[in-house]
This record gives C-alpha cells, sequence and structure tokens, in this order.
C-alpha cells in the first residue's frame, strides 16, 4: 500500500526487477478492482478479456498514479493492454525519463465525450483531485 519510487527502484535494482515488482503491483490493484483474489489475475491476458471496462482501467490508472506520483499511461483498455504489457510502458518511460502527456489527453477526451453519469464523473474528479 506504499507508495513507490519508481527512479529509486530502477536505480536499485534495474529494469527487469523493476517491471517484476510493478507486474505484481498491478495484478493487486486490478484484483482488488475485480473484487477477486491477485491469484485469479492473468497479467499476459489482455485487460478487456479479463472483464475490464473504460471505468475499471480508470481506477487503476488513478490507483498506479497515486501509489507512482506520476502519470500512468493507460490510453485505453482495449488495443490488446495487458497488466504485463502496462508494467512494460510505465517502467520503460521511467527508465527515459519521460511522461505521457498524450495519453493523459486522450483519457480525457474519452471521459469527456463518454456517456458517463454526471455523479460518477463527480466522483472520478473528486479522486483525481486528491
Amino acid at each position: 500500500d506504499d507508495a513507490i519510487d519508481l527512479p529509486v527502484l530502477l536505480a536499485s535494482h534495474g529494469e527487469a526487477k523493476a517491471r517484476k515488482i510493478l507486474v505484481e503491483i498491478l495484478r493487486r490493484e486490478a484484483a482488488q478492482i475485480m473484487h477477486i483474489a491477485p491469484s485469479e489475475v492473468d497479467v499476459d491476458r489482455e485487460l478487456v478479456e479479463m472483464g475490464f471496462d473504460s471505468l475499471m482501467g480508470l481506477s487503476l490508472k488513478l490507483a498506479m498514479e497515486e501509489r507512482l506520483g506520476s502519470s500512468t499511461p493507460i490510453a485505453s483498455v482495449a488495443d490488446g493492454m495487458t497488466l504485463s504489457r502496462l508494467a512494460h510502458k510505465i517502467v520503460t518511460a521511467a527508465a527515459e525519463g519521460r511522461t505521457d502527456d498524450t495519453v493523459d489527453a486522450m483519457a480525457e477526451k474519452h471521459l469527456t465525450e463518454s456517456n458517463v453519469p454526471d455523479e460518477i464523473m463527480q466522483k472520478i474528479s473528486n479522486a483525481a483531485a486528491e
């Protein structure tokens, strides 16, 4: 449940170990969102196949951003995204010292153009502001 300093993790353990640690964190976060045991989450299975929808993807994004203290590149749960691929993208971006502002803009556009009820949008907005 602790915050993770990804640059420190990379410096002390290297990219491969950091990816492995991040995959396990993503597994636990996804399990919590889906209300299942972490052992039931296949990190190499596409999120959509596991039943993730865009709101669950946003929940995962917000949880990971809180954990990492930085932007998380979850553009869409579609497009073949798996937790393993996501961990790879996060670690690669951190190792290269870049952020993915384009992904943030796409996620915001997706939310503003979706049919998500105002009540849910307000909860999302409140959670993002915390």
